[in-house]
């Protein structure tokens, strides 16, 4: 059933959510989840003899990524792809119909006055979108038609005052030009600006190329070469283990093998990539879970990626990060976190229905040799990646004949039936039947998480391809995302999950409340996961406050939830579920919840005790779209001090079976 079929495809043109809607303004989350972090840290400079190694390998002049334009023959094979050149065509033909458009300061400085980050970030994003497909339309055709719109827009790019992003630049130091700092954004622009150099070549005038390079020493090879040479203080983010780490080094990277004219400098740019990108790595636990999401493991080890295929190109393979043992299990992760055939659960700041970058997924199962079903299919990019004319650059010049760069070694994760993460104590669990079964993705952890909720024993249940239970996954970012106004979004803290309240009270913050697992168990037919969910509140009466997830895949299949709860003294007690889906009371304690023509029966049961169920829209805004997320309230009637309440989920089979889709 895991057979990586990479599910509903991803145009990268036509509607497409832009990327600043996704992930590429994410905020590195510190403890204190602050905005752009000052922190400095001290790193050891890259060994001189590696450095040295290294230059010898390198080409005497710099070499992007990318196929030149002048390559004909490589461009006649790549518009062959399956619908590539269709799709850019058209594109690129409807954008010539559109004005670029424009920013102004008061653009940028709207974040710093309001706290609203979209509106220079979708212009600054369609601005780096029109050139992506421009360049490529541009060496699918070689007519020079696209030229003069290319120039317009690497023009508006080279004359932004800064790349830094208005939410990462508090003190709005960059914009004013009194610093120099490199983030995400800075770093995927220079890379793209570096890739269209490399494509086009002469076919740009020589001042835009100088002025390219120009810009990217000033903004960037400068202030990176004098953190590496220890000349300053290293920026946070460079032994980081956040999305940050693999996304930056491998824009200044990329940028630098393509533009730096010097091998030995080039070198200290590659051998300090390979040396802090392990921290990345490190941030991930042994078992492979991503903890800041699926969304964030196509952003940030989706660069990781591209790091690693351009290193692989520019030091014929001397420098292999596909060959780290965790980026091996890492990569499976997708894979594992799969609950039904295109469906995976939204924990933490991920976007609803978000799936796994498919053109990523189709060089890891070259690279990896895993023989994923349908993986060696070219993809067209996901709309996260549309504007990243680097990722086009390599995802379409990436054959699946390419040699495999890691030993052979035993998938991580080989359980068709179950999945279960020890460490961050997710377990996902999935039906004999998955055209009519249920799905289960249940999880522990912590509540200090990068990019995390307050979500212990938080779950969701599919049918098909719908969340029937829902996690909401991501809030639509905001200036109060990332600080102290964090868990007051009711999306973000426990209230807007299908957990319990335990005397009026939510989950706390930090990681110090988490969950302990009791028990887990799983055979052929059955798994169970026994989670003591007391240190995730502070309420001191808790003497004892369990969840069990108990899921059976025989017959129908069926998923059982059941919080056992005991004070020192009587106190209100609740829990909830939240969906997507329109909900009716059937009949006194059960509900039938229904999505895109699925349905499942919840049976609530609470040992004779009365209880009140109760439904409300959660206001917040969901990054996934307009849909806002349902909360059923089931809440026992009358403190107590000890009870127990059991939510049996089953499919709703329908009686006409033509009927179900």
């Amino acid at each position: 059933m895991l057979d990586c079929s990479f599910g509903r495809r991803y145009r990268w043109y036509g509607m497409r959510l832009p990327v600043y809607c996704l992930q590429i303004t994410a905020v590195a989350v510190t403890v204190c989840h602050g905005i752009f972090c000052d922190k400095a840290i001290s790193i050891e400079p890259p060994p001189p003899a590696r450095v040295a190694e290294i230059a010898k390998i390198l080409p005497s002049k710099p070499a992007g990524i990318g196929v030149p334009i002048g390559d004909r023959a490589a461009w006649e094979k790549i518009a062959g792809l399956p619908h590539y050149a269709e799709d850019v065509l058209r594109t690129a033909n409807r954008l010539l119909e559109q004005d670029s458009p424009q920013t102004s300061e008061a653009d940028y400085l709207e974040f710093s006055k309001t706290g609203n980050r979209s509106n220079y970030e979708g212009k600054a994003d369609s601005r780096r979108h029109r050139l992506s497909i421009f360049v490529q339309a541009e060496g699918l055709e070689n007519k020079g038609r696209f030229l003069p719109y290319i120039k317009e827009e690497l023009a508006k790019i080279l004359a932004e005052p800064t790349w830094v992003l208005p939410s990462h630049d508090k003190g709005l130091e960059n914009f004013k030009g009194t610093k120099a700092e490199i983030d995400l954004w800075t770093a995927m622009t220079v890379w793209n600006l570096a890739t269209a150099d490399t494509i086009l070549g002469d076919h740009l005038d020589s001042e835009t190329r100088a002025k390219i390079r120009a810009e990217a020493q000033r903004r960037v090879f400068q202030p990176m070469l004098a953190q590496i040479r220890g000349e300053g203080p290293a920026a946070w983010w460079i032994a980081s283990s956040f999305n940050w780490n693999a996304v930056v080094h491998a824009g200044v990277t990329g940028a630098a093998l393509a533009l730096v004219e010097s091998p030995e400098e080039r070198a200290e740019f590659a051998v300090e990539a390979e040396q802090n990108i392990r921290a990345y790595l490190g941030g991930f636990k042994a078992d492979g879970y991503a903890e800041e999401g699926l969304s964030y493991w196509n952003y940030g080890f989706g660069h990781y990626v591209l790091l690693a295929e351009t290193l692989l190109q520019a030091t014929n393979g001397r420098i292999n990060l596909y060959a780290e043992e965790r980026a091996r299990r890492v990569a499976q992760f997708p894979k594992a976190l799969e609950v039904l055939p295109g469906t995976y659960p939204a924990f933490g700041d991920c976007v609803v229905s978000m799936e796994p970058s498919a053109w990523v997924l189709r060089i890891l199962n070259a690279r990896y040799q895993f023989g994923w079903k349908g993986g060696e299919a070219f993809p067209m990019l996901d709309s996260m990646y549309a504007p990243l004319l680097y990722a086009a650059a390599i995802s379409t010049a990436f054959s699946p004949g390419e040699a495999a760069v890691s030993p052979p070694g035993q998938e991580a994760f080989s359980n068709s039936s179950t999945t279960w993460f020890p460490e961050s104590q997710v377990l996902i669990a999935r039906p004999l039947d998955p055209a009519t079964g249920l799905g289960l993705a249940c999880k522990g952890g912590n509540n200090g998480e990068s990019h995390g909720h307050l979500d212990q024993g938080s779950f969701a249940v599919f049918s098909g391809d719908q969340g029937m239970i829902i996690d909401p996954g991501a809030a639509v970012y905001s200036a109060a995302t990332f600080d102290s106004r964090r868990y007051d979004n009711k999306i973000l803290n426990s209230y807007g999950h299908s957990v319990p309240v335990v005397a009026g009270q939510l989950q706390k913050a930090g990681t110090k409340h988490g969950s302990r697992v009791v028990e887990k168990a799983s055979t052929d037919d059955r798994d169970s996961l026994v989670l003591d969910l007391a240190d995730a509140y502070s309420v001191p009466s808790v003497k004892r406050l369990t969840r069990r997830f108990d899921y059976d895949r025989t017959g129908a299949s069926c998923v059982t939830i059941t919080d056992t709860f005991e004070f020192s003294s009587p106190e209100a007690f609740a829990t909830a579920l939240v969906t997507f889906g329109t909900v009716r009371e059937v009949q006194p304690g059960v509900l039938t919840i229904t999505r895109g023509g699925r349905s499942v029966q919840v049976e609530v049961s609470t040992g004779g005790a009365a209880f009140t169920l109760k439904q409300e829209i959660i206001p917040e805004k969901l990054k996934s779209g307009p849909e806002q997320a349902r909360r059923i309230e089931v809440a026992l009637k009358e403190k107590t001090a000890d009870g127990q309440v059991v939510m049996r989920i089953t499919p709703v089979v329908s009686a006409n079976p033509a009927s179900q889709p």
